[in-house]
């Protein structure tokens, strides 16, 4: 099987829900939080980062609370996926940049495929080192769900430090006729050349895919939940760290 392709055919026949979390970071408290809450979930997670990968994958930092339970009893289960490469608007798989930050710290939530702008990477000491990761569109993936199993999708959280909107645009119509809620982070100021710069931009994209702007009590960043899915609003979400 490709490395990038979602294993549906070992899932447990209980699992009826799908979370996607693009930006896990090294230690990926939202996967973790929503397969403990949403029993029958599966969570689809993406990490172009090698160092946090690696984290991801040992459990190698005291940040990661459970992730020791997290291996056995999803990873094993098929229950959180992970999708070693970057998500962005391009029109098929590519190789591109990623501006990788090596302090193996805080400073791991920074790396991202626009490079941190010169000011800021002065201002907080930054050493950052270019190297080549795998890109895929969202819709790559969204496209392998069998939507007969899943009817929708509960929840995107996207947090790829200044590519967010590229994220959300490279989901296809998948996003307006399938996604419940979405969360995304606006940072864009922080990284040369990202559009994702003001509210207003990503505001304007998801009110013509059929979202509204909502307050959610469990997030923090702007989030959107589909007209269609109002029925679905009680939907378990979570982004607030």
């Amino acid at each position: 099987m490709n490395d990038f392709e979602i294993d549906f055919n070992n899932l447990p026949s209980n699992i009826k829900k799908i979370y996607f979390d693009v930006g896990l970071s090294y230690y990926a408290p939202y996967s973790q939080d929503w397969l403990k809450k949403v029993e029958n979930s599966l969570v689809i997670g993406f990490e172009p980062n090698p160092i946090n990968i690696k984290f991801l994958k040992n459990g190698k930092t005291e940040k990661i609370q459970d992730l020791e339970k997290l291996e056995k009893e999803f990873i094993d289960s098929k229950r959180f996926q992970l999708m070693e490469c970057a998500v962005s608007d391009v029109k098929e798989n590519t190789i591109s940049d990623f501006f990788n930050f090596e302090d193996k710290g805080e400073g791991q939530n920074c790396s991202s495929l626009y490079k941190f702008k010169d000011e800021y990477c002065k201002k907080y000491n930054c050493k950052i080192k270019k190297i080549k990761v795998p890109v895929y569109p969202l819709s790559y993936f969204l496209n392998q769900i069998p939507f007969e199993r899943f009817p929708y999708i509960s929840y995107i959280k996207v947090d790829t430090q200044g590519a967010d909107l590229d994220v959300l645009k490279s989901c296809g119509k998948i996003l307006s006729e399938r996604v419940v809620y979405v969360t995304a982070e606006n940072d864009g100021n922080f990284y040369e050349g990202a559009k994702n710069i003001i509210d207003k931009d990503m505001i304007e994209f998801m009110i013509q895919n059929n979202f509204i702007l909502v307050n959610h009590d469990n997030t923090r960043d702007l989030t959107f939940l589909n007209k269609k899915y109002i029925h679905l609003q009680n939907e378990y979400i979570l982004q607030k760290y």
